[in-house]
């Protein structure tokens, strides 16, 4: 494939965030939160995903709602709107577009992608992500690497920490010499959710035709797989998600790195 876009800067390219997922009880008084809302470090989960990209020099965003979707948007223009425009939030001194699509609060990931077409338009190339997954990852050394390549998608690959100690045993001895805390699973690269598509993605093959119940990561990310249209960017720095309330610890340290990073690049 021939790159046609491979000066365009990040600024031009639009990034969806996934936001629609089901939400999850964080607190003893039975609260519960659509991930995007969740409260990290003193501000929405998704602001700090949103950081992430603005410092590294995107902005445009498309937030794919779902459940909680309104009380998202309007926490947002609250805290971050910019002169009463609902599209425009500033965050960290920085005018951001970030446009939010009440997607379905049960809709698949790729069904979602399809729901924002109208909000991508046709792009060159479009950056995809998801509201619960945080890393110190640059976006741009991704967007980097997916312009050197060629191929339709890259696809952030990590790591996981396991969530138990690891017994230190000695081969034929029962007697435990010792833990391991936490450690990485190594060898097990796992999609770690930053991706960059080219636009064509967004054609026939893809996602052009709509399906109701379409998934990203398996229907199509498996048909791009076929057509050998993958590829991985590796990534071991700190990563994590947010699926219950045992994980707010470490996706805040890991909120806290990204906003120790400094301000965003103008």
């Amino acid at each position: 494939m021939t790159d046609t876009c491979s000066d365009l800067p990040p600024a031009e390219i639009p990034v969806v965030i996934l936001c629609g997922g089901a939400a999850i009880l964080i607190d003893e008084s039975g609260s519960r939160f659509n991930k995007a809302r969740i409260p990290v470090a003193g501000e929405p989960l998704v602001i700090h995903v949103l950081r992430s990209y603005l410092q590294a020099g995107f902005r445009r965003f498309i937030l794919a709602t779902g459940l909680q979707g309104e009380q998202l948007s309007a926490e947002l223009a609250a805290r971050y709107g910019y002169q009463d425009t609902p599209s425009r939030l500033v965050i960290d001194g920085i005018c951001a577009e970030v446009v939010t699509v009440d997607t379905g609060a049960a809709t698949p990931t790729g069904a979602r992608l399809q729901a924002v077409r109208a909000q991508l338009g046709t792009p060159a190339r479009f950056c995809v992500t998801y509201c619960d997954t945080v890393s110190t990852v640059d976006p741009s050394e991704v967007l980097a690497a997916h312009r050197n390549h060629g191929r339709l998608v890259t696809m952030l690959a990590t790591q996981i920490p396991t969530r138990f100690r690891i017994l230190g045993l000695r081969h034929g001895d029962p007697v435990v010499y010792g833990f391991m805390d936490q450690p990485l699973v190594a060898n097990d690269p796992i999609n770690g959710g930053f991706y960059v598509f080219e636009g064509a993605v967004l054609g026939a093959r893809y996602l052009g035709v709509p399906v109701p119940g379409l998934v990203l990561e398996t229907t199509v990310l498996e048909a791009l797989v076929a057509d050998r249209q993958v590829v991985s960017f590796p990534y071991r720095g700190p990563w994590h998600f947010l699926d219950s309330e045992r994980d707010i610890a470490r996706v805040t340290r890991i909120a806290e790195q990204i906003k120790a990073r400094g301000p965003a690049r103008p």
